[in-house]
């Protein structure tokens, strides 16, 4: 689990990035017949550019 004040996606809290990603990630999982909750285990990825 990431601390409170991790936030790779910018200067925003985890608060935040929860608040914004929740009911996207509820209607994804509810379109798959799943749930979403508080302890769903999310994958976050960090990503690079290398190359453009």
């Amino acid at each position: 689990m990431y601390p409170q004040n991790y936030a790779p996606w910018g200067q925003r809290s985890l608060q935040y990035w929860r608040k914004i990603h929740e009911e996207l990630f509820k209607k994804w999982l509810e379109e798959a017949g799943l749930t979403f909750d508080i302890n769903t285990k999310v994958v976050c990825e960090e990503f690079k550019v290398v190359f453009q």
